[in-house]
């Protein structure tokens, strides 16, 4: 059956950026300004300059992981039940107590202490900022508002990374302490605009007492019987591993120890990262706009494979240009990520329902949670053993696998919930 459509036109981004998402936008921007300034380095931090096993250390990152990933049913429950502010605001300060106790770890034991009191309190920040988000937008606007949330949110990862690689130091293990405390501050200040964030309450005028109840009742049971985010999430899984998980945790253990380049050089190839997306996020939201999701996802995978592709090539360079060659392979990784986040995060949001979106959003994070912790395990593990071209192998077949998964979403939506429209199928072709 062929689906016509007539388009849409979609409203300008500035009738959605009320005076709420303003300041959501904001506290979210200040937030990350911090986190970037130790989000590439904490594994380098524990095995450089603290003298923790690069293994142990990479599992750190891992332990947070799985300790976020066995809180997500528990937080995305309470975000639908006592509203996603009130989580946020708890999360907040419990994550900056966790990062601010990073800058007097110098054991084993101390890491691990401090990532479980940081794990607690990112666990929901992701969720609640979602929930929050989609409550405040209208669906109409929400892909390019996720859109702007994620090239501020890179904006702020590439500002702290500047700032990061101008003061880290090997040599001074003060100029991390100085980092991380900078870091849990800015989490901190986010609280001071959250009181001033409305956010509504889902609505139930047009409802029985009775659909009320039944409303009340229903939990992770429905969610989970959702075929499409249950595909949509193990397409998620491999992309995170495969994609973010292992930029975060390998990346920098791979530029290190592997091409033996300096620590500073992190910083220069993640703000890379950030300048690519502040320039192109942009361009890409009007790209994307009335075009199949499925299919736009399913390319993330591709170019995902390629940029690693590229960054795992540049060791066999001459020295003279391996730095370059990882710049390049880094844009274009980018690149994808401009498709991915807002595409990735609307959808979710177009396919729950609004009582039940934080639980949907919470077991969406589970491919972040998993992806975090599968990812910076094996780069441990490889890149430890010094086995650079096995862990490039994983992620090149990883990526392609969640591009083909997140493929097979298509036959699952409407047009609607895939984004086609009449202008679309010019590219994605008609609809069955």
């Amino acid at each position: 059956m062929i689906v016509n459509q007539s388009p849409s036109v979609s409203p300008p981004l500035r009738e959605a950026l009320t005076p709420a998402v303003r300041l959501m936008l904001g506290g979210m921007l200040l937030s990350n300004i911090g986190n970037g300034l130790t989000i590439s380095l904490l594994v380098v931090y524990l095995s450089s300059v603290r003298g923790i096993p690069t293994a142990l250390a990479a599992l750190v990152l891992t332990w947070i992981a799985v300790l976020g990933l066995a809180l997500g049913p528990i937080t995305g429950s309470l975000i639908d039940r006592v509203g996603p502010k009130w989580v946020l605001f708890v999360s907040l300060v419990i994550e900056a107590l966790g990062v601010a106790a990073y800058a007097f770890v110098t054991t084993a034991p101390q890491a691990f202490a401090a990532a479980t009191l940081a794990a607690f309190g990112g666990a929901a920040i992701w969720s609640a900022q979602a929930t929050m988000m989609s409550r405040l937008v209208p669906e109409e606007s929400r892909q390019r508002v996720f859109g702007l949330q994620f090239m501020l949110l890179n904006l702020g990862l590439g500002i702290g990374g500047l700032i990061a690689a101008s003061i880290v130091d090997l040599a001074r293990p003060e100029t991390f302490v100085w980092l991380y405390l900078f870091d849990a501050f800015t989490y901190l200040a986010f609280l001071v605009v959250l009181p001033f964030i409305n956010v509504p309450d889902v609505d139930t005028s047009e409802l029985s007492d009775e659909q009320v109840r039944e409303r009340e009742q229903q939990g992770y049971r429905e969610v989970l019987s959702d075929r499409r985010l249950r595909r949509l999430v193990v397409a998620a899984l491999f992309l995170m591993t495969c994609g973010y998980g292992s930029m975060d945790g390998g990346l920098a253990l791979f530029m290190t120890q592997i091409g033996g380049l300096p620590v500073r050089d992190i910083g220069i190839v993640f703000a890379v990262n950030t300048g690519v997306i502040v320039l192109a996020q942009w361009w890409v939201l009007k790209f994307v706009d009335r075009r199949s999701r499925t299919l736009l996802l399913a390319l993330v995978g591709v170019l995902w494979a390629i940029s690693w592709l590229m960054m795992g090539g540049s060791i066999l360079l001459s020295a003279s240009v391996v730095l370059l060659a990882l710049c390049v392979g880094m844009a274009v990784f980018a690149i994808s990520e401009t498709l991915w986040s807002p595409i990735f995060t609307a959808l979710i949001n177009q396919v729950s329902p609004d009582h039940l979106r934080g639980r949907y959003n919470a077991t969406a994070a589970v491919s972040y949670n998993l992806g975090a912790a599968i990812g910076p395990a094996v780069a441990g593990i490889l890149i430890g053993a010094r086995l650079g071209a096995a862990w490039i192998a994983f992620l090149v077949v990883g990526c392609l696998i969640g591009g083909a998964i997140s493929w097979s979403v298509r036959r699952l939506l409407t047009a609607d919930e895939d984004g086609r429209t009449t202008e679309g199928l010019a590219m994605t072709g008609s609809v069955s």
